[in-house]
């Protein structure tokens, strides 16, 4: 067994259908392709500043701000200056936004209780907690994932 294979290989196949899903889910919604942001906003309680979205995402500041505009124009966020960090800008979502979340948690649920019925909680529970560590080595990696430095060795 060749462990990097099998599981680049595994990772590469969830990913092509949770992406298959997600793409039938939101081929109706106007901003199908910044969906993960309102779900991240959404899990920081509704509002949360433009850096730590890019930060969280490992999205560079540039295109954060023309997500955020496309996000504002369509009524799905705020953006005001936040009053802790004159610098910095607040983001939180609207009502429109919060209707839009809850039918994707509420289909996203469903796909679980499809994919998962099979599995223990034991069994989900360790597949998190280890694709989780194995994201947490990818960040120690210089030149992998989220790294800004270029690697100059």
């Amino acid at each position: 067994m060749n462990f990097g294979e099998d599981l680049s290989l595994q990772v590469m196949l969830v990913h092509k259908s949770y992406q298959q899903y997600l793409n039938n889910l939101l081929k109706k919604i106007d901003v199908h392709q910044h969906y993960h942001i309102l779900l991240l906003l959404n899990r920081l309680g509704g509002k949360t500043t433009q850096k730590i979205l890019c930060t969280e995402l490992r999205i560079e500041k540039s295109n954060m701000v023309a997500i955020m505009d496309v996000l504002l124009q369509k009524g799905y966020v705020t953006r005001e200056v936040n009053h802790k960090d004159k610098r910095s800008k607040s983001i939180a979502l609207t009502p429109k936004a919060n209707e839009l979340i809850k039918h994707l948690l509420q289909s996203l649920a469903q796909l679980e209780n499809e994919i998962t019925d099979e599995l223990t909680w034991q069994e989900l529970y360790n597949c998190l907690r280890v694709l989780t560590r194995v994201n947490d080595k990818f960040k120690e990696i210089p030149g992998i994932v989220g790294d800004t430095q270029p690697n100059v060795n």
